[in-house]
């Protein structure tokens, strides 16, 4: 096989290799992003599996790249060496892809409490008007959207003398997180998980 044709052989399996890199990432940072959350729960499901994917990608990535390039080496052949490469850095990008998924996750938590300020002034308004907060969600009407598509939408709960806002964000690594605000800031975390992280005024613990 002459040179040209190594090289488009080459250039093929770049393309392919990227091109599924592309495809995984986008998977995997979706639900963090800005959009409507109709279809939240099939793109979550879609999300994890897309986590699976990476994860058996990255193993396959790191033991046939060890196994190529020990060819590469003793037969001298430059298209298994470029291939080595290319699955070198394919398993590289994957890996990548799950670990940014922290700082999408919190952009996504970020972009939800945003979306929560104009409910907030809602149900505060109605306790200046009727003198205690809202029994139930029912006195506010629908909720507005999160305005992220992995999140469905915010729930609404009396809490003593005050109220509890909350939503929750599925996290890439098998694990949920529950957002809450309360005007007071008193937090606690349930189960197992006491330790509640702070997001300005809101509350946030994770679910392993």
């Amino acid at each position: 096989m002459n040179t040209a044709d190594q090289n488009r052989r080459i250039l093929l399996a770049a393309t392919i290799l990227g091109a599924i890199a592309a495809l995984l990432w986008l998977t995997l940072v979706l639900p963090y992003l800005p959009g409507p959350s109709t279809f939240a729960l099939p793109i979550n499901i879609a999300h994890f599996g897309a986590l699976v994917i990476t994860a058996l990608i990255v193993l396959f990535a790191l033991i046939s790249s060890i196994g190529i390039g020990l060819i590469a080496v003793f037969r001298r052949n430059r298209e298994m060496a470029w291939l080595t490469v290319l699955l070198v850095g394919f398993g590289f990008l994957s890996f990548m892809a799950v670990n940014t998924n922290s700082w999408w996750h919190t952009f996504a938590r970020q972009r939800a409490i945003a979306s929560a300020q104009p409910i907030i002034v809602e149900i505060e308004q109605h306790k200046l008007r009727r003198g205690e907060y809202p029994k139930t969600v029912d006195e506010l009407g629908p909720l507005p959207r999160t305005n992220v598509i992995g999140i469905s939408g915010y729930t609404y709960e009396r809490v003593e003398n005050e109220f509890e806002l909350s939503f929750r964000i599925d996290d890439a690594h098998f694990n949920w997180e529950m957002v809450m605000y309360r005007p007071s800031g008193k937090y606690k975390g349930h189960g197992d998980m006491p330790e509640v992280s702070r997001e300005g005024a809101w509350g946030y613990y994770v679910f392993d």
